[in-house]
């Protein structure tokens, strides 16, 4: 490895990650009200949710320009066809988010914080089980779609440049940290104490996601995981499982 590789990758994932969550929040205003224009008021329960995901499409915008401008689709575009290995690295990131949660709530305890800010209930949601015949396609549309997208910006732009320079446990921890650096956006001017709660919990979570990616370099693996995660089913699967 060349002298001055490592920082180059960590200013290079950086800038990325403050640049793109920029625009992507730039894109994500601008959207917003043409989505809710689109469907009309009052919005359905369905276009509700798909107007939720529009930082998501913005994140597919920012990355589908990014990897056109420099062609570099083959080196960040880390996308295949999921193997018996993937789909075990699915179930493991599953576990591994409803035990971080655990961790993290025993950490903010022990320092006078809480998760509880962080836990308001979604007003409206697609329950998946209200729709029998098009839960799947549903699921593609409203969870993974979007999250294949969010995958693309975070673990492929940002946590593969950082896989350049940095051993497999440092492209872990920082590409963790640059998904919750740029999610500070959300809760600017909430207070030091929100603030530092979501950040923990998003760098934890994010651990999760980055390691998931790290083990098996398919981001369809990680956007399964992020995915079943908002959808809930990690908590049907570690239940069924028997875990607390």
């Amino acid at each position: 490895m060349q002298r001055g590789t490592r920082p180059r990758a960590l200013v290079s994932a950086l800038g990325l990650t403050v640049g793109g969550s920029i625009a992507c929040f730039v894109l994500f205003l601008t959207l917003r009200p043409l989505i809710t224009g689109l469907f009309g008021e009052p919005l359905s329960d369905v276009a509700y949710v798909f107007r939720n995901r529009t930082i998501q499409w913005a994140f597919g915008l920012f990355a589908g320009g990014y990897l056109l401008a420099t062609r570099s689709w083959a080196e960040y575009a880390r996308f295949r066809r999921p193997t018996l290995r993937d789909a075990s690295w699915t179930l493991i990131g599953l576990v591994g988010i409803r035990a971080m949660t655990r961790f993290e709530k025993l950490v903010l305890s022990a320092v006078g914080l809480s998760l509880d800010p962080l836990s308001n209930p979604v007003p409206r949601d697609v329950g998946l089980g209200s729709w029998p015949l098009l839960w799947p396609a549903v699921f593609v549309a409203l969870y993974l779609v979007p999250a294949i997208l969010e995958e693309q910006f975070y673990r492929g732009l940002v946590q593969t440049r950082l896989r350049e320079a940095y051993s497999p446990a440092g492209e872990v921890a920082l590409g963790a940290g640059c998904f919750a650096l740029s999610h500070q956006v959300w809760v600017l001017g909430a207070g030091p104490e929100l603030m530092a709660t979501y950040a923990f919990h998003i760098f934890a979570q994010g651990l999760v996601f980055a390691l998931v990616y790290q083990r098996t370099d398919n981001l369809l693996t990680a956007a399964a995981v992020h995915s079943l995660t908002w959808a809930g089913a990690y908590g049907a699967l570690t239940g069924l499982l028997g875990l607390p």
